[in-house]
Formats: structure tokens, C-alpha cells, sequence
């Protein structure tokens, strides 16, 4: 038998008499709750405003049941509330696609304009690595190489550091 406790959400003066598993269960989701809303100006509010709707609903519940809520109704009750995402990832995400890899140079760590931090990052390679490789190609072309990589300086676009080209490529394309 699931051991009892109990628990008292925003906005309600009463503890609700739960099993111990449909406490974990509310915890898990409340705490999801949190982190999905972390980068919101009012997500403590709206975490506190959802634990309010979730104990009203508590509340309806134990007035019906005989014993504490077990986990199928604290299941019952979650799912009704459906999972909670940011609205600005919301509003985002269905309609638009991350924008992917694309060409660019990197100016936090460059040597040279960024142009093989930039080819580093959209192949997922080691810089060091694309340094070498360049630098052979350079001279086995005689130099030609060097025309190519002055012709990348300017038409590619800048980007400030890796960490923030790792975000575009998450971001969602912009509208044409």
C-alpha cells in the first residue's frame, strides 16, 4: 500500500491527502512547470496560478473520494492540465523550423577573420583541425586559397562567439 502525505499548493489554506506516489508525481510536474517557464518575467506567478487551478480541482476530488488521492487521479488531473511550455517557444515553434547549420565566421577565438571557426562550427569539427587542413591547402594551391578566404571575409555574415551560433542554429528561421 502507497503511504499518505500531505500537501498544501498556492492559494489554498487546506493540505490535500495524496499517496505518496501522486505527490511525486505533482512535484515532477510542478517543477517541470518551473523550468519551462524559468526564462519568463512572470513564470513564478503563472507556477503559482497552476498550483491554485490544479488544488481547486484537488479540492473537488477529495470531496468525492473517500481516502487520499492516488496516482490515477493525480494522473487524471495533470493530463486535464496539459503540459506547460513558454509562450514565447510556444507561439515559435509549430509553424516555423530551427533555422540549421549555416556558413558563417566566428569572431570570439579567431586568428584570421574567423573564417575556420566559422567552418569548425557548422561541420562540428575541431578548429584546430580545420586550421591545419586550411593552411596545407593554402600552400598547395600556391596561395590561389588565399584569394577564396579574402572572398569569405567579406560576404560571410559575423557571428560573436560559438555559443551564440549554436543558438541561432536552434532559433527559428526568420520569414523571408
Amino acid at each position: 500500500m502507497d503511504e499518505t502525505a500531505r500537501i498544501r499548493l498556492s492559494g489554498h489554506s487546506d493540505a490535500f491527502e495524496i499517496s505518496r506516489s501522486a505527490r511525486e508525481l505533482l512535484l515532477d510536474y510542478l517543477a517541470d512547470a518551473r523550468s519551462s517557464l524559468a526564462t519568463e518575467p512572470d513564470g513564478d506567478e503563472t507556477v503559482r496560478e497552476l498550483e491554485s487551478v490544479i488544488g481547486e480541482r484537488l479540492r473537488q476530488l477529495s470531496h468525492d473520494a473517500t481516502g487520499p488521492l492516488d496516482t490515477a487521479r493525480m494522473t487524471e488531473v495533470l493530463t486535464g492540465m496539459g503540459p506547460v511550455e513558454s509562450p514565447h517557444s510556444a507561439a515559435a515553434s509549430p509553424l516555423r523550423e530551427p533555422r540549421g547549420r549555416f556558413w558563417c565566421r566566428i569572431d570570439s577565438g579567431k586568428w584570421f577573420g574567423g573564417i575556420c571557426l566559422g567552418l569548425a562550427a557548422r561541420g562540428e569539427f575541431r578548429v584546430d583541425w580545420v586550421r591545419t587542413i586550411l593552411f596545407f591547402l593554402l600552400l598547395a594551391s600556391g596561395g590561389l586559397l588565399a584569394l577564396v578566404y579574402l572572398a569569405l571575409l567579406l560576404v560571410l555574415p559575423r557571428v560573436p562567439s560559438v555559443e551564440d551560433y549554436e543558438r541561432l542554429v536552434e532559433s527559428p528561421r526568420s520569414p523571408a
